[in-house]
């Protein structure tokens, strides 16, 4: 079924419960809004996603969890809404390699799609990111 995608998402929990859905519909109906990101564990958009808007800063993805899984290490590929900045590190606490992604609106030559983080040689490294707005003069690698 060319343009459509198998999308995992994350319920949370009832009565001691976890409960994990799955949905079946068209990818470009899984884009960003203009400030935020999706996260997803394999490339080419596939697997289990997650999403952060501007302003969110984690500083150790062990912590983040969706569909019973921590997103330590684990991210493939990944959309940048058209006004926001993407900050990445290697290790927890923004530490180690830093590698910046940007959406349409953010300057450089991109669409915000990064299908293959291992085109960036940062296939399943990420461990700590913040998610600016695409004008804010903090957002780079330091």
């Amino acid at each position: 079924m060319k343009g459509w995608i198998l999308r995992s998402m994350w319920g949370g929990f009832v009565g001691g419960l976890s409960l994990f859905a799955m949905s079946l519909g068209p990818a470009w109906v899984f884009d960003p809004n203009s400030n935020e990101v999706i996260l997803w564990e394999h490339a080419d958009y596939k697997g289990v996603s997650i999403r952060y808007s501007v302003g969110t800063e984690v500083s150790n993805l062990t912590n983040e969890k969706t569909g019973g899984m921590n997103w330590n290490d684990k991210v493939s590929s990944l959309k940048v809404g058209a006004n926001v900045r993407l900050i990445t590190w290697e290790h927890k606490d923004y530490k180690g390699k830093c590698v910046g992604f940007l959406g349409s609106n953010a300057g450089g030559h991109t669409d915000g799609k990064y299908p293959r983080l291992s085109d960036w040689n940062f296939n399943d490294k990420m461990s700590s990111l913040k998610v600016y707005d695409k004008d804010n003069s903090d957002a780079g690698c330091p």
